[in-house]
């Protein structure tokens, strides 16, 4: 049995006898000892997994020693005096473990996407909201006004709720984010929703003064550092950290009912607190709701705007895709018909590219694919639309540009694009070449399909000539073949 599922067995049977055994020290001795088993556990996989991202752990695992440490002088202060002051020092060290536990959160988070995700960051501010204004009406504002103890006790009163709420948040972010979701991610969220929940219901209790020891929210607290534990030992720790190759999701169905649901929970409540009388909360609640209402604003708007982008982007090499030239070409050839200007047209296809894919792999065709499309991109003008309107074919509509720009700009492609091989994979080089056709408007016709036609004419006869070459349509100048054909760097680019 793996290690990890031994840690756990072990966790339950300390849990039994905690719940079995008579009140007293011998149950208090149990309860620490499942917390510093966590903590040597968590220890132990750092040194035997040894993950990248070992500060994370460390962080981690020193928060939950803060806990031990507070556990275990809790129950020395209780055995000795059998009364404990609040605040005592016990509550030093539970509150140290919350900005530990955070901070190694937060180490992971950054570490599964080192990009900003504005969308990620909207979601989890939206849902922690709507959870801040739930801790707000039934856990904070309750304590700060009815608490009648010193600043001190009602500050750290206040303390415990409010940094619940920042593991929350940062947990929300661990959860909408992109990134690796194993065995580890999913006991290290379990254990946070385990201690959430556990901490909320003591704070409810503890302010109600109906709080007793040794019950089912005790069972929680234990089951949460049980499978804490259970992350730091399992070995899909070391990968918890890998970067997202992929990123978050962006607007599925569960995202926008998530949305839906936090967003509704402000009127909820208000309307609740109506009924019950108590409008004291207003205030909170109508900015709590103006904050969401924003933020869900901003959501909808970011998801236009990437839908804008993913229908006018090709996904691969995130030039233009076939659809954007097409309607660009037509608007701009109507613009030159109206101002009697010219439009150039540019079609360029790799040579012998099935030839790449069936050798080297798909994914090093598509490493050609990108890889032509950064240096299209690097070669074009200012006012350029370059897109992909092909498996293998790119196109560049030249606005204003006459015959002569649009044959020396196809040259210099074809020179570029040739000059240095492509990396398909190290050490792995290829020399390649691309055929060009150039047609320009209003030579080669007015309308779109003229146009193209004219250009793709001109791409094959490019083809049949030998390839590596420009071959201009029979409007623009020259006519002929332009520019020599070198010869090929490596076999591989004369396939």
């Amino acid at each position: 049995m793996p290690v990890w599922l031994w840690f756990v067995s072990a966790c339950a049977a300390v849990m039994v006898a905690y719940f079995t055994v008579p009140l007293g020290n011998a149950s208090n001795l149990l309860y620490t000892t499942v917390s510093a088993m966590t903590t040597l556990a968590l220890a132990v996989g750092v040194v035997k997994r040894r993950p990248a991202a070992w500060s994370a752990w460390v962080m981690i695992a020193l928060g939950q020693a803060s806990y031990t440490f507070a556990d275990g002088l809790y129950y020395l202060l209780q055995s000795v005096s059998g009364e404990i002051p609040y605040p005592g020092p016990p509550d030093v060290f539970y509150l140290l473990a919350y900005p530990l536990l955070a901070a190694g959160l937060v180490v992971l988070v950054r570490r599964r996407t080192p990009l900003w995700q504005s969308a990620t960051l909207i979601d989890a501010t939206v849902v922690g909201t709507a959870a801040t204004l739930l801790w707000w009406v039934y856990v904070l504002h309750p304590i700060s006004t009815a608490a009648a103890g010193s600043s001190l006790e009602n500050l750290i009163s206040v303390a415990y709720p409010v940094l619940d709420i920042l593991i929350f948040v940062v947990a929300l972010r661990l959860m909408l984010g992109a990134g690796t979701r194993n065995t580890a991610y999913y006991l290290i969220i379990g254990s946070l929703g385990l201690m959430l929940v556990a901490d909320t219901v003591y704070a409810v209790a503890n302010f109600a003064d109906t709080w007793m020891e040794h019950t089912w929210v005790d069972g929680v607290w234990l089951a949460s550092y049980a499978l804490l534990g259970a992350a730091g030992l399992h070995p899909s720790m070391r990968r918890l950290d890998e970067k997202a190759t992929v990123p978050a999701p962006d607007a599925t169905s569960s995202r926008v009912a998530v949305l839906a649901v936090a967003s509704l929970v402000g009127p909820v409540v208000l309307f609740i607190e109506h009924l019950r009388g108590r409008d004291g909360d207003v205030p909170a609640l109508a900015v709590g709701c103006a904050v969401m209402f924003l933020l869900v604003l901003l959501r909808m708007a970011g998801v236009l705007a990437t839908t804008r982008i993913e229908a006018t982007t090709d996904a691969l090499t995130r030039v233009y895709s076939r659809r954007f030239f097409s309607e660009s070409l037509r608007v701009e050839l109507e613009r030159a018909n109206r101002s009697h200007g010219t439009v150039g047209l540019i079609l360029i296809d790799v040579d012998h590219f099935k030839q790449i894919n069936d050798t080297y792999g798909h994914p090093a065709g598509d490493r050609v694919l990108v890889e032509l499309a950064r240096r299209l991109r690097a070669i074009s003008r200012p006012g350029d639309i370059l897109a992909r309107i092909g498996g293998e074919e790119f196109a560049m509509v030249l606005p204003s540009a006459d015959a002569a720009r649009a044959v020396s700009l196809a040259e210099r492609v074809r020179r570029f694009v040739s000059a240095t091989p492509f990396l398909l994979g190290d050490p792995k080089m290829l020399s390649v070449t691309v055929s060009v056709g150039v047609a320009v408007s209003p030579g080669d016709g007015v309308e779109d399909t003229e146009l193209i036609r004219a250009a793709d004419q001109a791409l094959y006869a490019a083809k049949r000539g030998g390839r590596n070459r420009v071959v201009a349509s029979t409007a623009a100048t020259p006519p002929t073949p332009v520019g020599p054909v070198p010869a090929p760097r490596t076999a591989a680019a004369a396939a």
